[in-house]
């Protein structure tokens, strides 16, 4: 049965004219000349220097997105354990200041030592919820 389908023979016909337009391409860059070439390398050339620069900016603010979200999470990490972690009276408050005014070193810094001193410390996003408190302004009223 041969029924007449108007998307699928769209779909070919639209096919047929990109093979037929790539084959008119290679046939008119085969038969170009060398100022031809040459002139659309020029144009070629032209619109890399014009997309370059927004490559290279998208490129660095993505490079800044992901070392912000990675600060953020090294930074919840060391606000997530207590004074007692650590072997020094304020060891915390100086991991915080060497964070904030270091940010990209204190970062890699914080990130080896917490990875040395707990390597088996669970991902932020399992730590346990914190302990219910036993104050009556923290209990539900309903």
């Amino acid at each position: 049965m041969n029924t007449f389908d108007p998307y699928l023979d769209a779909a070919r016909t639209g096919w047929d004219r990109a093979r037929r337009l790539g084959i008119d391409l290679y046939e008119r860059l085969r038969d170009a000349g060398p100022w031809q070439l040459a002139l659309g390398a020029v144009v070629a050339l032209f619109l890399l220097t014009l997309v370059l620069p927004l490559v290279v900016t998208a490129a660095v603010i993505a490079f800044l997105l992901v070392l912000v979200a990675v600060w953020i999470h090294e930074f919840l990490a060391l606000m997530r354990l207590t004074d007692n972690d650590f072997p020094g009276r304020f060891d915390k408050l100086v991991w915080s200041i060497v964070m904030i005014v270091f940010a990209p070193v204190g970062l890699i810094a914080f990130a080896i030592y917490r990875r040395r001193r707990w390597p088996d410390d669970p991902p932020l996003w399992e730590s346990p919820p914190p302990p219910k408190s036993n104050q009556p302004w923290d209990r539900d009223a309903y």
